[in-house]
């Protein structure tokens, strides 16, 4: 259980201090966005069409890492007012 947790906790860290540095520089953040958001599908994609038992814990916590990472994702846009 640990180990998802953790998973859970650092898909939102990286993803919040991914998008926190990136705001600072001069790139466009919807392109960046839309590339975490392609990321994430194909880690659902991979979760869904994996030959592995569905409850291997390397499988669950990637799909953990992308849950953290979509709620860091969508806690900036709502910070962000978009």
């Amino acid at each position: 259980r640990s180990i998802l947790i953790l998973s859970i906790l650092f898909g939102f860290y990286f993803t919040n201090s991914l998008l926190s540095f990136l705001l600072d520089k001069s790139i466009n953040t919807i392109f960046i966005a839309i590339l975490i958001t392609l990321i994430m599908e194909l880690a659902i994609r991979s979760y869904l069409l994996s030959s592995f038992s569905k409850f291997s814990i390397f499988i669950m916590s990637i799909n953990n890492f992308r849950i953290g990472s979509t709620y860091a994702l969508i806690l900036e846009a709502f910070k962000l007012g978009s």
